[in-house]
């Protein structure tokens, strides 16, 4: 419900990947990807708008907003997001403990 949510709220966004995970304190943690429609500026700071469209509770675990291209997402073969994979490249590329 998320993702419905941040497409409603952010239309230059053509599609969205909430991913959960455990911060290095034990908490949860929410980093936000989006793929953004052919004419969206890529440099545009989305943050509040994602924010405001997660919701209170979700959006204060909200620790960033991240726009990828469509290579750098990670699907299955029906075409599903592969969260644990991009949560797992996400941890990698941050450089965080664990995500070997």
């Amino acid at each position: 419900m998320s993702e419905e949510r941040i497409l409603r709220h952010c239309p230059d966004v053509r599609d969205c990947t909430v991913l959960a995970a455990t911060g290095e304190d034990g908490t949860t943690v929410t980093d936000v990807l989006l793929l953004l429609a052919d004419d969206a500026d890529p440099a545009q700071d989305r943050t509040g708008r994602v924010r405001a469209a997660l919701g209170s509770a979700v959006a204060a675990t909200l620790r960033r907003v991240v726009t990828v291209p469509d290579d750098d997402v990670v699907t299955g073969p029906t075409g599903k997001v592969r969260k644990f994979l991009m949560r797992q490249r996400l941890l990698a590329d941050a450089g965080a403990p664990g995500a070997g």
